[in-house]
């Protein structure tokens, strides 16, 4: 299936997904599951088909809210818990608080139901990804928690054969 994961810190967050194609545990390709919209971002695994219409449907909504104003990410969940529920995805998203500014991610489950947890993971490697991820403290720097969430990608590839070895990232701190 594929994983992807998301941490929050005090001054940062970070998002990271494999982008390996993997079909009856043969690597078929490189795909996209991070998507990126400047100070924004989301991750999403499922079928793959969903997942690419879950980012281009994401990207839609966030063209036309900035018409009003920048997305904080109580209105980007909302945007994603609509579009994962209705394609069968989960997803991991992050963006700046709209209360104090500060970056700030949250998961939404295939139904649609959000959870704001320091930590997150989805795919076929979360329980692996979990348990490194909540053993762990992490750096507050934003450089520091991407690598961070990227090593936990390379060891879940390494136990997982669904999960692919080539890495996308992502990360947003207070300066940036």
């Amino acid at each position: 299936m594929s994983t992807i994961v998301g941490v929050e810190s005090d001054g940062a967050v970070a998002l990271a997904a494999d982008r390996g194609n993997v079909t009856d545990g043969t690597k078929t390709g490189s795909v996209d599951r991070l998507f990126e919209f400047g100070t924004a971002a989301a991750v999403a695994v499922g079928d793959q088909g969903s997942v690419d219409s879950f980012g281009r449907r994401l990207e839609a909504e966030l063209d036309r809210e900035r018409l009003e104003r920048d997305v904080d990410v109580g209105r980007l969940v909302r945007m994603a818990a609509d579009i994962a529920s209705e394609e069968n995805v989960e997803a991991i998203v992050a963006a700046r608080d709209d209360d104090d500014g500060a970056a700030a991610l949250r998961s939404v489950d295939s139904h649609g139901a959000v959870l704001d947890d320091t930590v997150a993971a989805f795919g076929s490697g979360t329980q692996v990804a979990l348990g490194i991820l909540e053993s762990e403290t992490f750096d507050d720097e934003p450089s520091g928690l991407e690598d961070h969430v990227r090593e936990v990608l390379a060891t879940v590839a390494e136990r997982d054969a669904d999960t692919g070895d080539d890495i996308a990232s992502w990360s947003l701190s207070a300066d940036s």
